[in-house]
């Protein structure tokens, strides 16, 4: 995992800083495509992260140095920080959206930034995804069958009534929109 990154050099002896041009995408999709000011800033954060590595890993603030290996690295050294799954995927997914951008834009010569995105050239980690709980239709049918004061029935079977704002889904109901029912107490 501490294996030096090791780029080549850049094909024209030129390669515009990586810094320069995040700002130029980052200012594209806020002006643009009108991403949110906190969505900009979280990208800008993962962005900042990743240049922190570059720079512990003596490498220059270069898009050169925005390769498939580097991001891969990245990735594993938060993961050797501590950092879960889901905060990974989400520092890649910002770089991820920065890369798909930089292939977009171009540069004073007309050739883009990017031509691949290098957060798309090896697998990322897997997030757990909790079980989603859920009334099947014959538990359903029971719990609609079970008396209760009229306060709770309305509620109760305005849920199996398939009203819209409670229909989740055909195979089940979802048991928070059971719980947002609850009928206040006087």
């Amino acid at each position: 995992m501490n294996t030096r990154i090791v780029t080549p050099p850049a094909t024209s002896g030129h390669s515009p800083k990586l810094s320069r041009t995040v700002r130029e995408a980052l200012h594209y999709l806020a002006q643009v495509r009108n991403y949110a000011p906190a969505t900009i800033d979280s990208y800008q954060a993962s962005s900042d992260l990743f240049g922190d590595f570059l720079h512990a890993q003596e490498l220059p603030d270069e898009v050169r140095h925005f390769t498939g290996h580097a991001v891969r690295q990245f990735a594993e050294a938060l993961a050797g920080r501590g950092q879960k799954p889901s905060t990974i995927v989400i520092r890649l997914s910002a770089l991820s959206t920065i890369a798909n951008t930089l292939i977009k834009l171009k540069d004073g010569r007309g050739k883009p930034y990017l031509t691949q995105n290098p957060t798309r050239t090896f697998e990322w980690p897997t997030v757990d995804v909790p079980e989603t709980k859920f009334l099947l239709p014959d538990e359903l049918a029971a719990f609609l069958a079970v008396e209760r004061p009229l306060r709770e029935s309305i509620a109760r079977d305005l849920l199996g009534s398939g009203a819209p704002s409670c229909a989740g889904s055909t195979s089940g109901t979802s048991l928070r929109s059971t719980a947002i029912l609850r009928w206040p107490s006087r």
